[in-house]
């Protein structure tokens, strides 16, 4: 027993040591946002009722880490479950970034669930992202798509990266019970450019442009531009979109956001108009 005991220790620590010498993880992470919100309609609510709710500002558990297979590559990997259940919801979990990529001095690969680069494109400007005021509610395209395949490159010149979403429409496709066509699309993508950087750490600004089309329905072009002037940050989005479904042909319109924040140490006052 104790011989079975100590080759199993001696396995064990092995094949622990071979794992963490060679992958980056994995890493388990979360987030607890809860508020308590006072609405006169309900309509940007979580749960859509007027008077004073309990709301779960998207909660959410992950594991992520990466894997160095060869000198050249890595591969990464992430699962992120927003956590539905801290109030009255019948749902414990949702479906949140999920995918299995490839990492390379060529850029990085993603295939799964994850932002659209078109999404993505917001850099850090939704000032009040992942809150009733988040700007997902009030502008489209702001698409977090499945069955997706993304691609991000480097920095080139340390400053400009350049982006693409390409989703698998036929997995989007509908049928009747008498297998015709419902619904169906011939493409669905997204594109971007990014200059500077969103965290203000290398250049203290950024700017970027994004293009969407068939996801979600929508077509859809936006310009995005941020700028840190000491303890400020100023902020403005502009976008255009169209419905591409049949039935919403002549929906369309512009979307205007300007912003602005202060740092105080480690507090930061914020305001937001759209």
């Amino acid at each position: 027993m104790k011989k079975n005991l100590l080759t199993t220790a001696i396995i064990s620590s092995l094949t622990l040591y071979s794992f963490t010498a060679l992958a980056d993880g994995p890493e388990f992470y979360g987030h607890a946002d809860l508020a308590i919100t006072n609405s006169d309609t309900g309509y940007a609510t979580q749960n859509q009722k007027e008077g004073t709710v309990l709301e779960n500002n998207f909660s959410w558990l992950g594991v992520k880490g990466s894997e160095a297979v060869s000198p050249y590559f890595d591969i990464i990997y992430q699962m992120e479950f927003g956590v539905e259940n801290f109030d009255n919801s019948n749902k414990t979990f949702n479906a949140r970034n999920t995918f299995l990529g490839i990492r390379s001095a060529a850029g990085t690969a993603l295939v799964g669930r994850n932002d659209t680069v078109f999404k993505a494109a917001e850099g850090s400007f939704d000032l009040f992202g992942n809150t009733n005021a988040d700007i997902d509610l009030l502008v489209a395209g702001q698409t977090r798509s499945a069955d997706g395949i993304s691609y991000y490159s480097p920095k080139i010149a340390d400053l400009v990266t350049l982006n693409a979403t390409y989703l698998m429409s036929d997995n989007y496709d509908q049928v009747d019970k008498n297998g015709n066509d419902v619904y169906s699309k011939d493409q669905m993508y997204a594109l971007s450019a990014t200059l500077g950087d969103k965290a203000f750490k290398a250049q203290n600004y950024y700017v970027a442009a994004a293009y969407s089309d068939g996801i979600d329905n929508v077509e859809a072009y936006r310009g995005v531009a941020q700028a840190k002037f000491g303890d400020v940050i100023l902020g403005a989005l502009y976008q255009h979109s169209e419905h591409v479904d049949d039935k919403f042909a002549n929906l369309s319109g512009d979307t205007y956001f300007v912003n602005a924040a202060y740092l105080i140490g480690d507090l930061k006052l914020k305001m937001m108009y759209g």
